[in-house]
C-alpha cells in the first residue's frame, strides 16, 4: 500500500466531523491500541533504513551517492506523506479527549505524532547535508513544502477552532484558511469546495509520488487499523456527497481489507538498501 492512501483516510476523519459534528461516539479501544503497535513497527523500519543509508552515504563515491539518493526517495516520501494523517489523528484524538468522548486516542496519537516528528527532522536534516544531488533536494523539499500545505488544509477542514492548532504547520495559516472557510455562504458551496479541495490533492500526489513504496504490507496495516476507528454510525448523514463516494465510505467502514486490496496494488519494485559498510 503507498502511503498516498493514508493522506485519502485521512481525509474520512475530516468527512465523519464536518456531516456529524454532534456526535458522541467513542473510538474502539482495541483501534487505537493496534494504531500505536503498527506504528511502532513502522518507525522502527524507517529508523533502520535511515542508517543503513546514512552509513551507505558515508562511504560511497559520488556516482553512488546519487543512486541512494535515488533509492532514498520513496522512503523520504512515505515519511512526508504519513505525516498528514499523523497530524490529523492527533488532532481528532485531542478533541475527543477534550470533550470527554475518547481517552484513549489522545495520548497515543499524541505519542505517534512526537515520534513521528523526530523522524521527519532527520530526513530533513539529510536534506541539508553534504553532499546531497542538489536536484533531489530541491525536488524532495517542494514535496515536503506541498505536503505540509495539505496538511494545514486539511486541519482548517477538521478543527473550525483558531485556538487549537497545535498539530498544524504554520498556526498562522491555518487560522486564516478557518476563518475562509467560515465565510463560505451555504453547506453546499463548503461541500464543493471540499470535494475540490480532495480532487486536488489527490491529483498532485499522482503526478509528484512515486509509485514504489518503501513500507507497503506495515502501510496497508496502519491503515487498517485507521479504518476500524471509524463507526457506521458516524456516516447516517453522507447523503449530501455524490453517491459513488458514499458507498466507497461505506465500504471503508465495513469491509477495510476488501476495498484495500481491491484500490491498492503492492509496488512489485522493492525499495533497495544499501549495503553497511563494516
Amino acid at each position: 500500500m503507498h502511503a498516498r492512501w493514508l493522506v485519502e483516510i485521512a481525509t474520512l476523519f475530516v468527512i465523519q466531523t464536518k456531516v456529524n459534528k454532534q456526535n458522541s461516539l467513542g473510538l474502539l479501544p482495541s483501534a487505537s491500541h493496534r494504531y500505536w503497535a503498527v506504528s511502532r513497527q513502522r518507525f522502527e523500519r524507517w529508523q533502520t533504513l535511515l542508517t543503513d543509508y546514512r552509513e551507505g552515504l558515508e562511504s560511497a563515491g559520488a556516482s553512488q551517492r546519487v543512486a541512494i539518493w535515488r533509492s532514498l526517495r520513496p522512503l523520504f516520501e512515505e515519511i512526508f506523506l504519513s505525516d498528514v494523517l499523523t497530524r490529523i489523528l492527533a488532532c481528532y484524538g485531542a478533541r475527543l479527549e477534550a470533550d470527554a468522548i475518547d481517552a484513549d486516542l489522545g495520548p497515543i496519537a499524541h505519542n505517534v505524532y512526537l515520534t513521528h516528528e523526530d523522524i521527519r527532522n532527520r530526513c530533513l536534516r539529510m536534506l541539508i547535508s553534504p553532499g546531497v544531488p542538489i536536484e533531489q533536494s530541491i525536488e524532495l523539499n517542494r514535496i515536503r513544502h506541498s505536503l505540509e500545505h495539505w496538511s494545514d488544509t486539511f486541519m482548517a477542514q477538521f478543527s473550525q477552532d483558531t485556538t487549537r492548532l497545535e498539530y498544524s504547520f504554520m498556526a498562522e495559516r491555518t487560522a486564516e484558511l478557518i476563518e475562509e472557510a467560515k465565510e463560505r455562504a451555504s453547506d453546499s458551496s463548503k461541500l464543493v469546495a471540499w470535494q475540490l479541495m480532495i480532487a486536488s490533492c489527490q491529483k498532485w500526489m499522482q503526478q509528484h509520488c512515486r509509485t514504489t513504496s518503501a513500507s507497503s504490507a506495515l502501510n496497508q496495516q496502519l491503515g487498517e487499523s485507521v479504518l476500524a476507528m471509524l463507526h457506521p454510525e458516524r456516516f447516517p448523514s453522507i447523503a449530501p456527497f455524490p453517491l459513488t463516494f458514499a458507498d466507497r465510505v461505506t465500504t471503508l467502514i465495513d469491509q477495510a481489507n476488501l476495498w484495500l486490496n481491491q484500490l491498492i496494488t503492492p509496488s512489485p519494485i522493492p525499495i533497495s538498501v544499501p549495503p553497511s559498510t563494516p
